[in-house]
């Protein structure tokens, strides 16, 4: 394979984020840092993720929160690409839709304005779930 991922972490959790608005991933962030302690890794684009993957000695996530609705490329599409190469990591997608839901066992979809403890609730399960 083209990239490699290295586990070297300082903190309890290593998580992406990718959303095309800047304001959201700060929140995000904010939330992963005060509940989880968390290293967070910011994307302005699932094509900016992808691309980041070619760096040697990547960090690998333990999980993957993403917009469902972005310009380039949907969270779902994001999801089944890096499925295709291989990765099985734990997404939470944060939707405008309404729509909050199980979608795998790895997957959960919830809805926007951001319930932090809802979120925390289930960043903890999926964390649990892929020990």
């Amino acid at each position: 394979m083209w990239f490699s991922f290295k586990k070297k972490k300082k903190k309890d959790y290593y998580f992406y984020v990718v959303d095309d608005v800047r304001e959201q991933t700060k929140v995000i962030r904010s939330i992963l840092r005060s509940k989880f302690d968390a290293d967070v890794e910011i994307f302005q684009s699932p094509i900016k993720l992808l691309k980041s993957l070619k760096r040697p000695h990547h960090i690998s996530p333990d999980m993957i929160i993403a917009d469902l609705k972005m310009p380039e490329m949907t969270g779902l599409e994001l999801r089944t690409e890096l499925l295709d190469l291989g990765f099985s990591i734990p997404f939470v997608f944060i939707t405008s839709a309404g729509a909050e839901e199980i979608v795998a066992s790895d997957t959960i979809m919830l809805s926007k304005p951001i319930d932090v403890s809802k979120l925390a609730y289930h960043i903890d399960y999926l964390l649990k779930r892929s020990a």
